[in-house]
C-alpha cells in the first residue's frame, strides 16, 4: 500500500487549520461576553477535548 502526499494536500491542511484558528479567535470575545462563567468553562473543556 503506497500513500501519496502531495504539496497541495499539505497546503490545504495548513489552510484549514489556520482558518479554524482564526474563526475561533474571532468568536472568543463573543463567547466570553454572552456566556456565563460556567458556560465558558464548559466550552473550554470541550475545546480542549476536541483539539
Amino acid at each position: 500500500m503506497n500513500i501519496s502526499i502531495k504539496k497541495r494536500d499539505v497546503l490545504w491542511s495548513y489552510g484549514s487549520m489556520a482558518l479554524t484558528m482564526a474563526v475561533n479567535l474571532l468568536l472568543l470575545p463573543l463567547y466570553i461576553y454572552f456566556f456565563t462563567p460556567d458556560m465558558v468553562g464548559l466550552w473550554y473543556v470541550f475545546i480542549s477535548i476536541g483539539s
